[in-house]
């Protein structure tokens, strides 16, 4: 695995380790993390969902007329 030098201004370091050490980690495995979970959301898959729930929005669009709120959570219990 490749190293990387980052440069961070020394009271945020020092509040960094702080804060991963309370977690039981190190920071390079804070830093890891973090990264995986930045860059790991699916961006594509995400507007695709949006896309599809929109349309979906748009072909029923008024067809929930005559429905009661008692309709829509029936069974759900």
């Amino acid at each position: 695995m490749p190293n990387v030098t980052v440069s961070i201004p020394e009271h945020l370091l020092e509040k960094a380790r702080k804060y991963a050490a309370r977690r039981g980690t190190s920071l390079n495995n804070l830093l890891r993390e973090y990264l995986e979970e930045l860059v790991g959301v699916d961006r594509e898959g995400l507007e695709e969902a949006l896309r599809a729930l929109l349309e979906s929005a748009d072909r029923h669009k008024g067809k929930l007329e005559g429905w009661k709120r008692e309709d829509l959570y029936e069974g759900r219990i």
